[in-house]
């Protein structure tokens, strides 16, 4: 009797375990959906509207409490705190750092966006966030081709990992 409900135990943690993994993918995907949705806010706030980078980022932080309206948030902050004493590339390397981890954004594009938000020139930036974009949505688009299977996956690993101790209690 204390076998069967072992297995069950066991089972039961394999599905739960998986499940758990998936939702933390879900959100991923959810949050790394977020970060394009800032970007393209981001990039016609500049085109068209004549707010300050700080007021900007505070802006595009105050939705929902997520990684990605808290880096803009504490942008923003830093912005106002800094006055122009800090640079905004400085600013942005160290801010950006745990949110390409947490979504698993590709380093390199990034930084270069960084280095170019914050000039005199509007058509610069916009060119810049505007190629950015396009590296964003290529991205986005080839992990959710591997999102769905991945998805998969983990939940059959995870049941089958439950199966395989369950048959060696057994």
């Amino acid at each position: 009797m204390m076998k069967v409900v072992g297995c069950s135990c066991l089972l039961l943690a394999g599905i739960l375990g998986g499940q758990e993994i998936g939702r933390m993918l879900k959100l991923r995907r959810r949050e790394q959906e977020q970060w394009f949705q800032k970007i393209l806010l981001l990039k016609g706030e500049i085109q068209y509207g004549q707010t300050s980078l700080p007021e900007l980022c505070q802006k595009l932080g105050q939705k929902n409490g997520t990684r990605v309206d808290t880096f803009f948030y504490c942008m923003g902050e830093r912005l106002y705190v800094s006055r122009g004493e800090v640079p905004f590339y400085a600013i942005w390397q160290e801010e950006i750092q745990p949110l390409v981890q947490e979504l698993r954004l590709e380093q390199e594009p990034l930084l270069q966006l960084g280095s170019y938000l914050g000039s005199l020139n509007r058509q610069t930036e916009i060119g810049n966030l505007e190629r950015y974009i396009e590296i964003l949505r290529r991205q986005l688009k080839g992990e959710q081709e591997d999102f769905e299977n991945r998805l998969k996956m983990v939940q059959a690993l995870s049941l089958s990992a439950g199966m395989v101790l369950a048959i060696l209690l057994l």
